[in-house]
């Protein structure tokens, strides 16, 4: 397994960052700094959980980028998504909206990578690739004197007549 970079770190972790850093800011939730200090990381753990999950699963078996990369972006998504409907929807219960996350981020993991791995082979394979070259052409031999259209060679003739 290649070792994780920087990059791979904050797609992992930025995201599911966002709702926890916004919390103590959202009027509709009254939480004490001793609470945010306690829960935070219980709520990143349980954000990031299926992300690092497909991330360490993908990259153990040699996946490609694009593939880990598409279902990184998928469950990012699905988590943006969520918490934006629970934010404008104050009340409806967003602790028990967040328990369907994780099903569904699987879904979403799924799906993403598929479609990060569809959209890498078209454009590695797509429709706006050069054509191959045609192949190389055989030198063909020369005419006949007596009849230019076929090469000698069908005929068995050196091309002169030889006293014929």
């Amino acid at each position: 397994m290649k070792s994780v970079t920087i990059k791979d770190l904050a797609l992992i972790f930025t995201v599911p960052l966002l709702p926890i850093i916004a919390l103590p800011f959202d009027p509709h939730q009254k939480i004490s700094v001793v609470q945010f200090i306690f829960f935070a990381p219980l709520n990143l753990g349980y954000f990031a959980a299926p992300l690092l999950v497909w991330f360490i699963i993908l990259k153990s078996i040699k996946a490609s980028r694009s593939t880990i990369y598409g279902g990184l972006i998928g469950a990012n998504i699905l988590l943006l998504s969520l918490w934006l409907f629970f934010l404008s929807h104050p009340g409806d219960g967003d602790s028990m909206g967040f328990i369907i996350y994780h099903p569904i981020a699987i879904v979403a993991l799924l799906i993403g990578g598929l479609i990060g791995r569809l959209f890498s082979r078209h454009v590695q394979e797509g429709p706006n690739k050069p054509p191959a070259p045609p192949p190389p052409r055989r030198a063909t031999p020369p005419a006949c004197p007596g009849n230019p259209a076929r090469p000698c060679s069908e005929r068995g003739q050196s091309g002169a007549s030889f006293g014929r």
